[in-house]
């Protein structure tokens, strides 16, 4: 993987099947449904096809996250603290009813 510092590892998805991850067939299906979730003005119909994208790329595993962040941190129901990116806690935005 590149980042604007350099390689920062590698990364590589494997099949079973010999080739390419998806045949001819399955590409061209997969750039239909761009084509027609990118033109699509019914939202319901545009739902439909980007959930039918999802379950091709879901099945072929297409897409392999690298990273699920789980939050370890809680506070009781009266206080609130303001959810940063980077898990730190600033004191002055923290509420308590």
């Amino acid at each position: 993987m590149r980042t604007g510092r350099g390689a920062i590892g590698i990364i590589g998805i494997d099949s079973d099947k010999p080739g390419p991850l998806l045949t001819p067939d399955e590409r061209r299906l997969i750039d239909a449904l761009i084509d027609q979730i990118k033109t699509e003005l019914d939202v319901e119909k545009r739902r439909h096809l980007i959930n039918e994208a999802l379950m091709i790329q879901h099945d072929e595993l297409l897409h392999l996250p690298l990273h699920r962040q789980v939050i370890p941190w809680a506070t009781r129901s009266n206080v609130r603290a303001v959810h940063l990116a980077n898990n730190n806690v600033i004191p002055q935005w923290v509420t308590v009813k």
